[in-house]
């Protein structure tokens, strides 16, 4: 692994990237059937052509781009290429809908998009990386194709690093609740937060990562494409979320930031292939390399956890939000306390306040949200403390417990409050239940809609001889009902009345990101699903 680097932009610590690694491999993308690799040279050239493109055609320092595109050469390019000009990024999901789109690129103010075209409607984003273009949004036409973009000749190292105290970029939190905000972030911002991560990993893992979490999150942007710059090691980009086991045993990562949701799926399948004792079979499904995994954006099931540090490949957690760059703190091999989300990054300040909130403040805190001085005053205090809208602890050596979400406290008939997520993450831990999201707002009891697991509810059907002729059937059958009636009053036994589970629902398809009602980092959007399923809420409460 290279020595890290430090400076004041992602720019100028790629620059100096580029200037001491060089000739070493950087990324591998899948291409034309197999994994291929790049060079930072390589990088540094497209970077510095697209810059030089950009120029020629107009984009000037301030001017918005919004960046559509999946995880690819390009994103990381034209992100470097637009520091490298001054303008501000404004990356969208691919996953976006038309009118959530639109909605957002009028917010941003921004004219130009970099993102792949369909052959249908050239003024629409495609989800893959085929067809990249530089879009004039007012025109609705093609300005110029990534092909050109990358024909300029330019040297990276005449390019002028960005103000340190600029915008660097605008991300509009994928939000779980409400209308989503643009988080602005300065350059030192972004820089700050990445060296820092670093920092705080002094025993880093990193020779070669994995990540399949989008770019257009602040997750992955920070914790895998600004660090690996800092870093200088090699990371791969996965083809899929469906092809991530398959890209571990291709290319054998040592390091993944991957979010509870993969983490569980994976401790899942060692569990029903009953491999827990088998030493190595996890890390054989991850490539037989891994030296760490690290998980942010949710809580962390116990049992997934547990099941990891059985099979000697240790997760450690982390805790963020966008408004902070985002991470505020980390676990590594050091620094670590089960349950927790680790200590706060070096110069990073965290406190607790009265009713329970963790604020945080420091060089990774944002300037505030675009066009919304409200919203910011709501947030930020005359101290510059960041509310984070998270409820926690801190232990006598200053690690972190996250225990709930402030806005999703649930408040029952009889004045009871319940953090949802803590019992949904007990709930999710049972083999048959894949997804959980908990009722019970001003009601007198709790309920919940539960996604039972196919594979293993199909298991559970023929070990119990049932006759089930459909998934409807299966749902609705009484020894089924009753199979899960029993799980739940097993795995909430130890929980207090008021977080028991009264009734539930066994729903008969999932939450997923495609139909909104996960964010692109998987959290559950539970206002939305409360929405859709409004009627099988309806009928708990009868």
């Amino acid at each position: 692994m290279s020595a890290p680097i430090h400076g004041e932009s992602m720019f100028e610590l790629f620059v100096r990237r580029v200037t001491a690694s060089g000739e070493a491999p950087a990324l591998w993308t899948y291409e034309a059937g197999e994994f291929r690799s790049c060079t930072w040279i390589d990088l540094a050239a497209d970077v510095a052509a697209v810059a030089a493109s950009l120029r020629r055609l107009g984009v000037a320092s301030g001017d918005r781009v919004a960046v559509e595109l999946p995880n690819c050469h390009e994103w990381i390019v034209a992100d470097l290429a637009l520091a490298a000009v001054g303008a501000v990024s404004v990356p969208l999901h691919v996953t976006y809908k038309a009118e959530e789109r639109q909605r957002l690129l009028e917010h941003s103010g921004a004219q130009r998009s970099i993102r792949s075209l369909t052959e249908e409607d050239p003024t629409q984003p495609a989800r893959d990386n085929e067809n990249v273009s530089l879009v004039d949004l007012n025109a609705g036409c093609e300005l110029e194709s990534w092909d050109f973009l990358t024909v300029d000749a330019a040297n990276l190292c005449e390019l002028r690093s960005p103000d340190p105290a600029s915008l660097a970029t605008i991300v509009y939190t994928s939000g779980t609740t409400g209308v989503p905000k643009g988080v602005m972030l300065s350059h030192s911002n972004l820089a700050f937060d990445a060296l820092a991560l670093v920092e705080a990993f002094e025993d880093s893992a990193a020779d070669r990562r994995l990540t399949f979490l989008p770019f257009s999150h602040l997750y992955a942007r920070t914790c895998d494409l600004y660090t690996w710059i800092i870093l200088g090691n090699e990371m791969v980009l996965a083809r899929s979320r469906e092809t991530i086991l398959d890209d571990c045993k291709l290319m054998r990562p040592t390091l993944i930031n991957g979010v509870p949701y993969f983490y569980q799926k994976v401790a899942d399948a060692v569990r029903a292939q009953g491999k827990i004792n088998e030493p190595g079979a996890l890390q054989n499904m991850l490539g037989g390399r891994i030296k760490m995994c690290a998980s942010g954006g949710a809580a962390l099931a116990d049992y997934a956890a547990e099941i990891f540090a059985q099979q000697e490949t240790p997760i450690r957690n982390g805790y963020g939000l966008s408004e902070s760059a985002p991470v505020i703190t980390a676990s590594s091999k050091k620094v670590y306390r089960r349950g927790s989300v680790g200590k706060a990054l070096p110069r990073v300040e965290v406190k607790i306040a009265a009713d329970g909130e963790v604020l945080t403040r420091g060089p990774h805190v944002m300037p505030g949200y675009y066009r919304d001085e409200a919203a910011t005053a709501a947030v930020i205090d005359s101290e510059g403390w960041l509310h984070t809208g998270d409820l926690g602890r801190l232990d006598e050596d200053n690690f972190l417990f996250i225990t709930g979400r402030k806005k999703e406290l649930i408040v029952t008939a009889t004045g009871k409050k319940v953090a949802p997520g803590q019992i949904e993450s007990v709930l999710a831990s049972d083999p048959l239940i894949a997804q959980a999201i908990v009722i019970g707002e001003g009601r007198n009891f709790l309920t919940a809609l539960i996604v039972p697991d196919p594979d293993e509810l199909r298991r559970e059907i023929r070990r119990q001889h049932l006759w089930v002729f459909s998934r409807r059937g299966a749902l609705r059958h009484r020894k089924v009902l009753a199979t899960y009636r029993e799980r739940i009053n097993r795995l909430l036994a130890d929980h207090p009345k008021h977080e028991q589970i009264a009734r539930f629902t066994l729903m008969g398809r999932g939450f997923t990101p495609d139909s909104g009602e996960m964010t692109p980092k998987l959290s559950l959007r539970r206002e939305l699903i409360q929405r859709n399923c409004a009627v099988e809420i309806k009928a708990m409460y009868r």
